[in-house]
């Protein structure tokens, strides 16, 4: 029996249908879960128009990842990988100015540098006409002619420590034309002022206060304490809040002597230091912040005093004491007669280069000595010495700023070099003795702009080490932040061809399926027509 073609839109009267025909579709029908004809909900349609939608958004983002070479083009692309990425481009901007900032430092060291050399050239030549005029077959002319150049290579050398500038910095500026300012006079005394002279002895009262300050240009200071059963302990600071010797007040040993002192004042981190230490009251800067990093300190138990020294900002700090954390208990109860000499604390600096604060740390009185060769009268009207971008202060070069981290720097200590810091000041050829004595100086004056040119040499060497490390670090940071956010274009493009086939086809069958009803209409009509 021949069966006949039946399309969606030619549907033939059920009379017109064999009759074995009939059951055949009739079975087909049954077997098969086919959906009802519907004239009232057209699921077949609203099922084609949700999937061409579907097509035609992934279509639309393919197309706008290939145009913009992007990925991650908005936050919903990627919620996770969009707040990753931007902390990656923040540390890769970073770098960036990271780079040019110590670049700037490579420029300032090497300024400094050869400013130095050209000094050290001079300091020679001074040298030789010391050596010269030192020699006793010289008159009275012969040494008057040798000091005539001597004084001018001393006068240029000044000239070039003041005159050598970058970036509105002065790094070879010495302190000798820096007056000490009124705001600290007002507060605190200088210890010129407290002891009445050099090599004087006092007593006082311990605690958080200061006992004085020591003006830049000081040079040769020597404070020494008796501490024996008050475990009283030097603390030097710099107006901004460095600590540079003393004993901690913060990590896993702090020092005794800050959480129980006469004042009852527990300093035990940065806070309360900032509250009960760094206060203008004790002669710091409205600024100041402590700053633990430079801090030079004894060992952790007990010991004889020994000494340590470091440099800082052109400064040679030397620091003999017990280093203690607790009360010398196990050396005062062993059975010995110990020297009462070896539990003195004290400190020494060369020259000053800029205000330190000291403050002594106890539980009760002390007795101290102070000497020294320079000590400078205070005076007002200028600003502060070591007050960042004034001229001379210790330049920090950032080196490190990584996102929530904290910033790190890399500190260039001051390398004053005038003939007052140089320890030249006053010297002369104009007669044997004074020649003689003229060329121990210039030695001593010949080795610290050595050192000032190693140091500078040291930094060139860490800082060109720093932009590599750098470099390093952008490239890849941005090869991660790639692939990340850029598009993979042939992952992209395969998306493309695939959603635009399929939005076709989801397409034509909407226009099919919104069909369905007509024929519903069509089988109504011509089954009335048949009755």
């Amino acid at each position: 029996m021949e069966f006949a073609v039946i399309s969606q839109r030619e549907v033939m009267p059920a009379a017109f249908i064999p009759y074995g025909t009939r059951v055949a579709m009739d079975e087909i029908v049954s077997n098969a879960n086919h959906p009802m004809l519907s004239i009232q909900s057209n699921l077949d349609a609203t099922r084609a128009s949700r999937l061409y939608g579907e097509h035609s958004r992934s279509l639309a983002t393919a197309v706008e990842r290939l145009s913009s070479a992007r990925r991650i083009n908005s936050a919903r692309d990627d919620a996770a990988g969009l707040a990753i990425s931007e902390r990656m481009n923040t540390a890769i901007r970073s770098s960036t100015r990271l780079r040019q900032g110590i670049s700037d430092g490579i420029s300032l060291a090497q300024v400094a540098d050869g400013a130095l050399a050209t000094v050290q050239d001079l300091l020679q030549r001074a040298r030789e006409l010391a050596v010269q005029s030192a020699n006793g077959t010289n008159g009275s002319g012969e040494h008057g002619a040798l000091d005539t150049e001597f004084q001018q290579i001393a006068a240029e050398i000044d000239r070039i420590a003041g005159g050598t500038q970058i970036f509105g910095n002065q790094p070879l500026q010495g302190s000798s034309n820096v007056t000490v300012p009124a705001a600290i006079a007002a507060s605190v005394p200088t210890l010129g002022q407290v002891f009445g002279g050099s090599g004087t002895t006092a007593t006082f009262v311990s605690g958080v206060t200061a006992l004085g300050y020591i003006p830049g240009g000081a040079s040769n200071v020597t404070i020494e304490i008796n501490s024996l059963g008050l475990d009283d302990d030097i603390q030097l600071f710099t107006r901004n809040g460095k600590h540079l010797a003393g004993t901690p007040i913060t990590g896993a040993l702090p020092d005794y002597v800050w959480t129980h002192n006469s004042q009852n004042i527990s300093v035990t981190d940065a806070a309360t230091a900032k509250s009960g230490v760094l206060t203008t009251t004790n002669g710091f800067l409205p600024t100041a912040v402590y700053d633990g990093s430079t801090l030079l300190e004894g060992p952790a138990t007990y010991a004889f005093p020994d000494t340590a020294s470091r440099g800082y900002n052109g400064t040679t700090i030397s620091y003999t004491g017990d280093g203690d954390r607790t009360e010398p208990s196990t050396f005062l109860n062993n059975g010995r007669n110990e020297d009462p000499s070896k539990f003195r604390e004290s400190l020494s600096i060369d020259v000053a280069t800029e205000d330190l604060v000291v403050i002594v740390v106890g539980s009760g009185n002390f007795t101290a000595t102070a000497s020294w060769d320079q000590m400078p009268a205070t005076s007002g009207g200028s600003s502060p010495v070591g007050t960042p971008g004034s001229a001379g202060s210790t330049l920090s070069i950032l080196s490190d700023v990584s996102p929530g981290g904290v910033p790190r720097f890399i500190d260039i200590d001051r390398t004053p070099a005038d003939t007052q810091s140089l320890g030249l000041s006053g010297t002369n050829v104009g007669t044997q003795g004074s020649s003689v004595a003229a060329i121990g100086a210039l030695d001593g004056a010949l080795d610290k702009v050595g050192n000032y040119r190693a140091q500078y040499g040291a930094h060139l060497s860490r800082f060109e080490s720093a932009i590599g490390n750098l470099t390093v670090y952008g490239e890849n940071m941005s090869a991660s932040r790639g692939r990340i956010v850029d598009a993979d274009y042939a992952q992209e493009t395969a998306d493309k061809l695939r959603s635009g086939i399929l939005a076709d086809a989801s397409l034509a069958m909407l226009a099919q399926a919104n069909t369905f009803p007509e024929v519903a209409l069509n089988l109504l009509r011509k089954s009335v027509g048949g009755a």
